[in-house]
């Protein structure tokens, strides 16, 4: 169902964007009107107002028309639909169907597979696999090409999405998409000829030597903040998620992983406190010079400090005997399991983990979690109770960003060395 409410708000936008003049003026007014409305989901506030969406559209609208605007090469980015099929609805209905999109951040593939024996899906570029997706549950995806990805691309390309038998998912009334990247330098194939493949964030996977150099990056990085959690903060930032998985299962990061998560433990049991907390963590990293961001939905927070990389770092709590992660998933465990941490390694590098990992991990991931598997999503083997109204309180909401930007752009003028804080749905705030 979300992918068709977020579809139904980008064909809204960019009907409203033929009048691009008008909605500059009334964009303003309308932001203002949801960051103050009351009784809205936190997460559907951020959505509401990403600025650069709009932004884009705008811009975009702008450029076909022959006025002046902004330049993005994803302007005349074009995609069309191949040859009709026949039978194409009932096609659609008993195997499934997906669409495309051009928008501020590059190419988003949604769709849903109906066919309930299919377990994954091979998204190809000219025959050649460009990523393998596992289905959720409820059997829809989406799969994001960032805009440096598709600058790999050729000129003229065709893309298809099959199930394992090579049956091809519909879209529109064919079973092939054509897109057109004027400035596609043609280097994916190579790329794809060597096994490197898309990430689930949607950018390449990078070859040996760069991922070895990313690799160090994310390490000092983490390094920097571990120490500083000791010594600034008081408490132990230790791996999580897919980058404590690495650590257990293979000593190392997951091949071609494109983030790293880390987590500390907070003893606070409202998710109303465990934001204010994270918002204190938040002024005391500004203070020492790292940069914060704060995701598209508003979750706290992304941490660097001009390495080219950021650490995901997301606060551990409590309720009752359920541990709330990610996404609302909840993992029965305990404080205990986390804390006191113990040193674990990632390529003779030492970091921290929770004191009973393999616990954890067996949670969140499933009893599988020991066994490799490449088109994991976590959006469909999260195991256990999920707190999803407690997960949405604890995000920082427009609002509050606001006030906390202003509050850090005070402090600034006595200490112009302080880190930056951002939020991604925003373009100059």
């Amino acid at each position: 169902m979300r992918y068709y409410k977020e579809r139904l708000y980008l064909k809204t936008i960019r009907i409203l964007c033929f009048f691009p003049e008008a909605v500059a003026l009334f964009f303003k007014l309308y932001k203002i009107f949801i960051i103050y409305m009351p009784f809205l989901r936190t997460s559907f506030k951020w959505k509401m107002i990403r600025e650069r969406l709009v932004d884009f559209e705008v811009n975009r609208a702008l450029y076909r028309k022959g006025k002046s605007c902004s330049h993005s090469k994803l302007y005349s980015v074009f995609v069309r639909k191949g040859p009709k099929i026949k039978n194409q609805g009932k096609r659609k209905q008993s195997v499934g169907w997906f669409t495309m999109d051009i928008t501020s951040t590059g190419l988003i593939i949604d769709g849903r597979v109906t066919a309930s024996e299919s377990e994954c899906l091979f998204l190809k570029i000219d025959g050649m696999v460009l990523r393998t997706l596992a289905l959720t549950k409820d059997r829809n995806f989406r799969i994001r090409v960032k805009t440096e990805p598709l600058s790999l691309f050729p000129e003229e390309s065709i893309l298809t999405l099959e199930q394992r038998d090579g049956t091809k998912l519909v879209y529109q009334r064919s079973e092939e998409a054509y897109l057109s990247i004027p400035h596609g330098n043609n280097k994916l194939k190579e790329m794809l000829s060597k096994g490197l493949l898309l990430s689930k964030k949607g950018t390449m996977n990078t070859e040996d030597e760069e991922s070895f150099t990313k690799k160090q990056k994310y390490l000092e990085l983490y390094g920097q903040l571990r120490e500083a959690f000791d010594t600034i903060i008081g408490t132990p930032l230790f791996l999580l998620y897919g980058t404590l998985l690495g650590c257990v299962r293979e000593g190392d990061l997951i091949a071609n992983d494109d983030d790293f998560d880390a987590g500390y433990v907070s003893l606070k049991n409202k998710p109303v406190e465990v934001k204010q907390e994270a918002q204190e963590v938040l002024l005391k990293l500004l203070d020492i010079g790292f940069s914060v961001t704060v995701n598209p939905i508003g979750r706290l927070f992304r941490v660097d400090k001009n390495t080219g990389v950021h650490l995901d770092i997301m606060p551990v709590w409590f309720e009752g005997s359920w541990n709330i992660g990610y996404g609302g998933a909840a993992v029965k465990v305990c404080k205990d399991d986390f804390i006191p941490v113990k040193k674990g390694f990632i390529n003779s590098r030492e970091v921290l983990i929770p004191q009973n990992a393999e616990k954890f991990l067996a949670g969140y991931y499933g009893n599988e979690w020991k066994v490799p598997d490449p088109g994991y999503s976590s959006n469909n083997k999260q195991t256990g109770q999920t707190f999803l109204k407690s997960y949405y309180n604890h995000l920082i909401t427009p609002k509050e960003y606001l006030s906390l930007k202003k509050r850090t752009e005070i402090l600034r003028l006595n200490k112009p060395e302080m880190g930056s804080l951002k939020a991604t749905a925003f373009i100059n705030l």
